[in-house]
């Protein structure tokens, strides 16, 4: 059993997934990846990764549906929400951004990546 931190992953763009899993793999951390809401679900059952980036906007189950499903049995897994749209559309009146622990806007920023997961005591390793 590895004892990697492991990050999932969750968009329906294909280049998308793989830009983020190169780069979290650069940084020694096991990947997993879904392309939807319902294959999103389904791999965090099955894996429990530690962190999740999702996307909002997507086929068949949207982002903020998957989350708010993956937290009902799971309250403490920490998902930041992915999304080409403005931060403010999906901020709630406390600032916050539920079901999502956080909120990134698209195009990827890393260094954004990584400060907030400093922010969660998500320790990155060097890359590799």
């Amino acid at each position: 059993m590895s004892d990697k931190k492991k990050v999932m992953v969750v968009d329906d763009v294909p280049m998308n997934r793989k830009i983020l899993k190169l780069w979290f793999e650069r940084h020694d951390l096991e990947v997993v990846m879904a392309s939807n809401g319902d294959e999103a679900i389904e791999v965090f059952y099955k894996e429990v990764p530690d962190v999740t980036f999702m996307d909002i906007n997507m086929p068949k189950k949207d982002g903020k549906i998957a989350t708010e499903v993956i937290k009902v049995s799971h309250p403490e897994a920490v998902v930041f929400a992915l999304s080409t749209d403005p931060c403010d559309m999906h901020q709630q009146a406390d600032g916050g951004y539920k079901p999502f622990d956080d909120y990134l806007q698209k195009p990827i920023n890393f260094s954004l990546i990584k400060s907030l997961l400093k922010d969660y005591q998500f320790e990155l390793e060097d890359e590799v």
